[in-house]
């Protein structure tokens, strides 16, 4: 489909945007992470054109084509997803996030409710605490014997590296090797690895959760949303199915989708029970 690419300025960030050529009301796609680059353009722009919405899709700040020294704070990613609805000048948008983006598209919608015409996540990671330790036994759990001992020692090379220059490769492997573990047992063969991850911005972020679900009023905000809301999961996704039930306890309004024999990325593994879901997501009535 074909779009435009564009900068958008935000406090501390330069934010590539890539927006589809196409009437409707925008949909913001907001990309997992953190630390990563987006992904959800490419697959999401023709199916979300085809139900009146116009995709547009951004790097997250700190990402390549975003260049960020900073803040990497939960907060200033919140705020980029307001610079670039305000720079299209959208009175009320549609707002797509996946994994780590599903929560911060969550704490995005606290702080704009009024903005949101509708809400979608996609195996959203989760908002309340107690869910990264049964995550992240779950992924090691399913890595080979011999790729476990092999992240296991990158965590352990990485944590008595010198620098965070030395540190960012073994980080970035490990990551690569978890990454088949985010998918379902009958997926996994054959499937990419991450283009692009910052560890550090990924270890900032990742910090400060336990902050955020300490403070219940971003949580409050969420009351306000007058749209509907859904959420599309994964039932052999590693983060536990647990949270997408507590998602459904924030929204006035929600529908949940589950999705067996489906991980982390449904658009590649269960596609056309994906694409099923995600369209009645786009055509339920507000």
């Amino acid at each position: 489909m074909h779009s435009r690419t564009y900068s958008v300025p935000s406090i501390g960030a330069s934010l590539r945007v890539r927006e589809a050529e196409a009437d409707g009301t925008p949909m913001i796609l907001v990309h997992g992470g953190p630390g990563g680059t987006d992904y959800l353009f490419k697959f999401l722009a023709r199916q979300l054109a085809d139900a009146g919405y116009k995709a547009v899709g951004f790097i997250q700040r700190g990402s390549q084509g975003s260049p960020s020294d900073g803040p990497f704070t939960i907060q200033a990613f919140a705020e980029d997803v307001e610079a670039v609805r305000d720079h299209l000048g959208a009175g009320r948008i549609g707002i797509l996030g996946h994994s780590w983006g599903g929560l911060l598209t969550t704490i995005y919608a606290s702080q704009h409710p009024e903005v949101i015409e509708r809400l979608i996540l996609v195996c959203p990671i989760g908002p309340r605490s107690g869910w990264r330790k049964q995550f992240n036994d779950e992924i090691r759990a399913r890595l080979p014997h011999d790729l476990r001992e092999e992240f296991d020692h990158l965590k352990f090379q990485a944590a008595k590296a010198h620098s965070r220059e030395e540190a960012a490769p073994l980080l970035v492997r490990r990551a690569n090797i978890a990454v088949a573990s985010y998918f379902s047992p009958r997926h996994r063969e054959g499937k990419p690895g991450l283009a692009f991850l910052d560890p550090h911005i990924r270890e900032a972020v990742l910090r400060q959760l336990e902050g955020w679900y300490a403070d219940p009023y971003w949580e409050q905000g969420l009351r306000r949303l007058r749209c509907p809301c859904t959420v599309i999961y994964g039932k052999d996704d590693p983060i536990p199915e647990y949270v997408a039930h507590q998602y459904a306890d924030l929204f006035p309004e929600v529908h949940l989708a589950g999705i067996d024999h489906c991980g982390h990325f449904p658009w590649m593994e269960e596609v056309d029970r994906f694409h099923a879901l995600l369209d009645e997501a786009l055509r339920r009535p507000r």
